[in-house]
């Protein structure tokens, strides 16, 4: 597991609003000039918002440990690669099968497979966001820093 220290800008039920702290690397080596595998994430050293998980009942101004869970990664990439990915396949199987026949049955076969692409990114969007997103691919508070 992956943590970063924050401050609590915003509390909005289950969640809160948190401003990543200026931080010298990301734990595992001491150069912030490295791998730049952390530039756009939580752990990177300039100051952004994230909307996180408070299972620690975390209020505004406190000082917390915000962890990135094993796995969280790679099961984020799987949801939003994977289950476009799918519902095009499926779309584009639908697609063939209904309008078997017809002249055009690849044209609608094609349609139909980029109505399940962009149904499965408005899945992606829905599912990875909000209070009944999947947990397993949110950040969360896991305690205060001061404890």
């Amino acid at each position: 597991m992956m943590h970063a220290q924050a401050v609590v800008v915003l509390v909005e039920g289950d969640h809160a609003i948190v401003e990543s702290m200026a931080s010298s690397g990301c734990g595992h080596c001491s150069s912030a000039q490295g791998c730049n595998s952390s530039k756009k994430s939580l752990l990177s050293s300039a100051s952004r918002q994230f909307r996180v998980r408070n299972e620690a009942r975390a209020s505004v101004g406190d000082i917390v440990q915000v962890s990135l869970p094993d796995g969280m990664v790679l099961n984020g990439a799987l949801l939003m690669y994977l289950l476009p990915l799918l519902l095009m396949i499926a779309g584009a199987m639908l697609g063939m099968q209904a309008y078997a026949g017809m002249p055009s049955a690849e044209m609608y076969s094609a349609l139909s497979g980029f109505v399940g692409l962009f149904a499965g990114f408005m899945a992606v969007r829905r599912l990875s966001s909000g209070s009944r997103g999947f947990h397993f691919i949110q950040p969360v508070i896991t305690r205060n820093a001061v404890d």
